[in-house]
């Protein structure tokens, strides 16, 4: 296990290196701070907000959820010249354990992969809860450097929930594949969504 935690450190310099020689300004992906997650979690909404979701993070549910299931040693931030510009917040929490505690909600996941439901039940995965930029820093690459990190944690896939409202399905059905659907009292439409490794 120490090997494991010593190979991801390694890799995460790497990358974090390189990453900054391609930037003309010092940024850089690193680990979250405790001091720091008020700070992350606080500028969330701005980081992701969409003209019609606009409290991804401090609607009471989501914020329950997300400080209840992320592993802050796992998360990331991304700073330039010293400041957070972004994040990826991770959780250890799996697809099948997730569909099980929103039933009581009322929603229920219908599979719309079964062979990859399956096959991913002996796979270690990580879920990705919550990613953003800064609006100010868009365009400039770094959402995408964010996305590609999770492939050096050790897990055999990335698995997300993806909402109406909340989240562009298109976007991310570029990257992954659709796992489960559901709607849940109200219509509100929910994915889930998987990336192989």
């Amino acid at each position: 296990m120490k090997d494991i935690s010593r190979l991801r450190l390694l890799i995460k310099k790497i990358i974090s290196e390189n990453f900054e020689t391609l930037e003309k300004e010092e940024v850089k992906i690193e680990d979250v701070n405790s001091d720091e997650i008020e700070n992350i979690l606080n500028s969330c909404d701005s980081a992701m907000k969409l003209p019609h979701f606009d409290k991804v993070c401090s609607d009471p549910q989501a914020s329950q959820r997300l400080r209840a299931v992320a592993d802050w040693s796992k998360s990331i931030k991304l700073t330039k010249d010293g400041e957070i510009i972004g994040f990826y917040i991770f959780s250890n929490e799996n697809p099948y354990d997730f569909m099980e505690s929103v039933k009581p909600l009322g929603i229920k996941f219908n599979i719309e992969n079964q062979e990859l439901f399956e096959e991913l039940k002996s796979k270690s995965g990580v879920e990705g809860v919550a990613v953003g930029i800064n609006k100010e820093e868009r365009g400039r690459g770094y959402g995408r450097r964010l996305l590609e990190y999770p492939r050096i944690l050790g897990n055999d896939y990335i698995w997300g929930i993806q909402s109406k409202g909340l989240s562009d399905i298109k976007m991310w059905s570029k990257r992954r594949d659709v796992l489960a659907t559901a709607e849940a009292p109200g219509g509100q439409m929910f994915w889930i969504t998987v990336e192989k490794f």
